[in-house]
């Protein structure tokens, strides 16, 4: 009976662990892959704990997309594109981006940028991503939005991606936003666009 027992455990590991697996680095146009930032063992909890601190509750949010201007700080941007969307979203957590996680959010290396922030389903198997770039002064804005648009994974998360059709690339002013989401991904781009008005 232990033996049997065993053996399903075994059978449930295996199927469980498949996939959990990072995909085989993935044939593509610009031939470079992306996979998750790296999380050493002992880092995971502290990370775990910053990003529930950070974890956003759009019901909260006071923030209404035609009185927020692409000026003002990148959370409170996040939270206007996320307006009137609680029951479509996931829960999502902002992690600030940088040149060591530019790549798997953005999908290129060292952007020219002042500041950036991600806004990603706190759970890696739900395929939700929203980016806001701030380009560096005297950056080229369309050339940067044009390079996140060739370079953007619509399948960095594990086991689930976006249609390439949802991934949505635009930009007001310095203001660059990456949308990824299959069901609400229009609505956030509509709410960006309220931000010119």
């Amino acid at each position: 009976m232990k033996k049997w027992a065993a053996i399903f455990c075994m059978a449930v590991l295996l199927t469980v662990s498949g996939c959990g697996t990072q995909p085989a680095a993935d044939s593509s146009d610009n031939g470079s892959s992306v996979s998750a930032p790296q999380e050493s063992e002992s880092s995971t909890n502290t990370e775990n704990s910053e990003e529930s601190s950070q974890e956003v509750s759009t019901e909260e949010s006071a923030a209404d997309s035609t009185e927020v201007q692409v000026t003002d700080s990148l959370e409170t941007i996040m939270e206007a594109l996320y307006q009137g969307l609680d029951d479509q979203l996931p829960v999502v957590g902002n992690t600030e981006i940088t040149t060591e996680n530019a790549s798997y959010y953005l999908g290129i290396e060292d952007p020219d940028m002042e500041e950036g922030l991600a806004s990603d389903a706190m759970m890696r198997a739900v395929a939700h991503s929203v980016c806001l770039v701030r380009a560096a002064e005297g950056a080229d804005v369309e050339a940067l939005e044009q390079q996140i648009r060739e370079n953007a994974n619509p399948n960095k998360w594990i086991c689930v991606g976006v249609n390439p059709e949802n991934v949505i690339v635009d930009h007001i002013d310095d203001l660059i936003v990456l949308i990824m989401n299959d069901d609400c991904g229009q609505a956030i781009h509509e709410n960006f666009l309220a931000l010119a008005e």
